[in-house]
């Protein structure tokens, strides 16, 4: 056999090899998780929202939310990141959907975006616009938190008095993030520099307590040495492009 015809018959079989080695890996590609089953009906009540929706027991469910809350959930944002036309936030509807075994919690955004993109057609983009946000910075004399250190034990439970805010075994940039959906009407930046990972508990009032203390801000000073700092600047949002009033039927 000529060295041609020998060199042609190992690269064939090289080839062959290489198909047999691939064909196994293109079946373990699985697609994105979707929800098993999924009602979206308008909800007609005319009532105020029922709190925000969330997973629990195997199930997702959003009941009287209105679509803007919805994608803001899908995308994880604050609501006054999503940008629109006004009926987003006056229609409300019910979701209802099943998780498929083994769900990761990270992966039921994408879940919820994909089935607002189905029942309502949604489509979006991201633009940066000018907003008014708080600046996460050190106050003076310094901050009062303290990296964690391994084994030390969890913070103790807030005081009953007022509301409280808690934070275990996060970075102060997710303690401005809870707070911009939680706690204040905008977006909040860390600006402290701070890289560690902090154990966070404060406590406030509000005008609704019936027991005085700080507000928000004052106890962030206080018992955090941070600072809220209105400034302005460029905020990324999420625009709605285009979305059905009716959702597709189920």
């Amino acid at each position: 056999m000529s060295k041609e015809r020998v060199a042609r018959n190992r690269a064939r079989q090289r080839a062959g090899r290489a198909v047999l080695f691939l064909l196994p890996v293109s079946v373990l590609i699985a697609a994105d998780p979707q929800f098993e089953v999924a009602t979206v009906k308008p909800n007609l009540s005319g009532s105020a929202g029922s709190g925000g929706p969330g997973a629990r027991n195997g199930r997702f469910t959003g009941q009287n939310n209105s679509l803007k809350t919805l994608i803001s959930v899908a995308f994880a944002v604050p609501e006054f990141e999503v940008t629109g036309p006004d009926w987003l936030e006056s229609q409300h509807f019910d979701v209802t959907a099943t998780l498929p075994q083994g769900v990761q919690p990270d992966q039921i955004a994408p879940m919820l975006r994909a089935l607002l993109e189905q029942r309502f057609h949604l489509q979006t983009h991201r633009e940066t616009v000018e907003m008014s946000y708080y600046a996460l910075i050190i106050n003076k004399g310094g901050p009062k938190i303290k990296p964690i250190v391994p084994g030390e034990p969890l913070p103790p439970p807030p005081s009953p008095k007022g509301l409280a805010v808690q934070m275990t075994n996060g970075t102060v940039q997710d303690f401005g993030e809870s707070l911009a959906r939680h706690q204040v009407d905008r977006p909040v930046l860390d600006k402290t520099g701070l890289t560690g990972r902090y154990h966070i508990v404060i406590t406030y009032a509000t005008e609704h307590s019936t027991e005085p203390g700080p507000d928000i801000v004052t106890a962030i000073q206080e018992q955090l040495g941070l600072k809220l700092e209105s400034q302005k600047g460029p905020i990324e949002v999420i625009k709605v492009d285009h979305a059905d009033k009716t959702p597709v039927e189920n």
